[in-house]
This record gives C-alpha cells, sequence and structure tokens, in this order.
C-alpha cells in the first residue's frame, strides 16, 4: 500500500508469534514473510528473495529489521543460513 506521495504505509497490528501477542507496525512485505515462515517453519535468504522478488541488499535489510524487532531469528552464516520464528 502506498499514500499519495509514493510512500510505504505501515500497517500495525496486532501478531501472534508463538503464542506471543505484539502490536507492532509491520509492512506487507513482513506480513508476507511470517506468513510463510507460519506455513513453512524455515527459509533462506534466497527463498525471501524469491518471494518478495527483491534484491539481496533489501533482503538483507529486512532480515535484519525483524530479527531487530523480534519477528525472526537468524540460524547460521553464509547459504546455509535459515531464518525462522522466534
Amino acid at each position: 500500500m502506498f499514500d499519495k506521495l509514493g510512500g510505504l504505509i505501515w500497517r500495525k497490528q496486532n501478531i501472534n508469534l508463538k503464542n506471543r501477542e505484539q502490536d507492532v507496525a509491520t509492512t506487507s512485505q513482513e506480513q508476507r514473510i511470517i506468513s510463510h515462515l507460519q506455513a513453512k517453519g524455515s527459509m533462506t535468504e534466497i527463498c525471501i528473495q524469491n518471494l518478495l522478488s527483491i534484491k539481496r541488499s533489501r533482503t538483507l535489510a529486512i532480515i535484519k529489521e525483524m530479527a531487530q524487532k523480534g519477528f525472526i531469528q537468524v540460524i547460521g552464516r553464509g547459504e546455509g543460513k535459515k531464518i525462522t520464528l522466534r
């Protein structure tokens, strides 16, 4: 969703992550990642790139933001890195 000036609109919603309620602002990209993780359990960096049709630099930024917000946990490094819900 975009406002009249083309800026991204953040949605504030209640998200239940593993029996933990959080009232946070999430982007549509973050919502898609959370939905995918709830369905599949884990995903890779490349999977996120393909899911959202974005470049690696944006993928890394989203992963970092979501980890800081406490949504996800990053396990490992490099190509074997897995992302799971926290």
